[in-house]
């Protein structure tokens, strides 16, 4: 028998799944970083884009880009897809890849208020320890601005208290606004997302490359000011690509 996905014999039945998820309200949309082929105007999967960062179909240098993209709400049945596991014959390894992939975490959110102090609150540069050891000051109730705030997910709610940074991933929203940085910081972030997109993937662990973004964030609880920087070993598929350190 042969099967085509491009008959409408079959995709009117992926259309039709589609249909009961979006009546349910499990089908939703939101802004999501993708491989984007600048020559075909097309999405690329991962799978697409060679080992040089191009294309399988035009051959050119894939682009990331933040595109409205539609998603399932599988994390909603996370439970029964676990307790489904338990009742298959399948391979102890088969088995942990996918409760990986279900991806089930419990903790807890915690909201950090950012500050823009790069004209007051540069880390010293007189400092003989790494940028993530140093200790800056309380950010100023004088900013001329709001900024948003940082969402960070942890599983280990009680480290809160030990926080020194915050550190996000290069493919974070927040970077999208680039007047809240400098020409240097968003050219060492393009740097960090060009090795990601071409030469590794966020869970290489072989090397690690950050910047001090030049903002701070409150301590939810103390008030204190902890910088906040960007980081390539933050992974973007993973809670709210924001991390404690």
């Amino acid at each position: 028998m042969e099967l085509s996905t491009c008959s409408p014999e079959y995709y009117k039945w992926t259309q039709w799944l589609f249909l009961q998820l979006f009546r349910r309200g499990l089908a939703y949309q939101k802004q999501a970083l993708v491989n984007w082929d600048p020559v075909d105007k097309t999405v690329l999967a991962n799978e697409q884009v060679d080992d040089e960062g191009r294309s399988w179909r035009s051959g050119a240098l894939a682009e990331k880009r933040y595109l409205l993209q539609w998603f399932f709400k599988i994390t909603h049945y996370a439970e029964q897809l676990l307790s489904g596991l338990e009742t298959l014959e399948w391979p102890a390894s088969v088995k942990l890849m996918q409760t990986e992939w279900i991806g089930k975490s419990e903790g807890a959110f915690f909201d950090f208020q950012l500050r823009n102090t790069l004209e007051h609150h540069h880390p010293s540069s007189s400092s003989s320890s790494s940028p993530s050891s140093s200790s800056p000051s309380s950010p100023s109730s004088s900013s001329s601005s709001p900024l948003p705030s940082l969402r960070v997910f942890t599983t280990r709610p009680e480290t809160l208290f030990g926080v020194n940074f915050l550190a996000v991933s290069p493919e974070h929203p927040l970077l999208l606004k680039t007047e809240l940085f400098s020409e240097s910081v968003m050219a060492t972030v393009e740097e960090m997302r060009s090795r990601l997109s071409h030469h590794s993937t966020n869970n290489d662990s072989s090397s690690k490359h950050g910047v001090f973004s030049g903002l701070y964030a409150v301590h939810p609880f103390t008030g204190s000011g902890v910088p906040v920087y960007v980081a390539d070993y933050v992974v973007s598929d993973y809670g709210t690509k924001a991390v404690m350190g």
